[in-house]
């Protein structure tokens, strides 16, 4: 479970003072990462990212029991909350905010649905399109986030024979 700080050595330093622990930083990123084994409070992100005046990303992955956390918080407001099967599997627990560009979703969450239907790993396009440090995936070799394909035709449409 990684938690970032959008911020140059001076956001580093404050992070590293404020949670008893290293922060990364990778060149190639605008966000500073620590490691935490636990989600702190959600008004603890606010505060965080209120106080300094930054952006806090805070993402848990789990993909053995469909797991996928994601919260989002900018000068203190909440942008994104999307909690799923974290305390219910496979259920929409949380969804709050707007949609973020990387969200490429099949059909979009709904509140309490088991739908998880998003065009490849959620993970990999919040790292994608962050430039997320920890993550090991160097700016140079990140690739563009993947197109949506075309829906294809269904068997009974590909049946039919056009009309001459």
């Amino acid at each position: 479970m990684t938690l970032w700080f959008r911020g140059d050595a001076q956001v580093r330093e404050a992070v590293a003072a404020r949670l008893a622990c290293p922060a990364e930083h990778e060149p190639h990123c605008e966000f500073v990462c620590v490691r935490r084994d636990l989600l702190p409070a959600r008004d603890e992100l606010a505060a965080w990212s209120r106080e300094l005046a930054t952006d806090v990303l805070w993402m848990a992955v789990q993909p053995a029991v469909d797991a996928f956390e994601y919260v989002h918080y900018r000068g203190g407001a909440s942008l994104r909350v999307l909690i799923y099967g974290s305390r219910v599997e496979r259920l929409w627990e949380v969804i709050e905010g707007h949609p973020q560009p990387w969200e490429m979703w099949r059909r979009p969450p709904k509140l309490g649905s088991g739908n998880f239907s998003f065009h490849g790993d959620p993970a990999a396009e919040v790292t994608r399109h962050y430039r997320l440090a920890g993550m090991g995936v160097p700016e140079a070799r990140q690739p563009p986030p993947k197109k949506r394909p075309q829906a294809r035709p269904s068997k009974s449409e590909k049946r039919r024979k056009p009309n001459p």
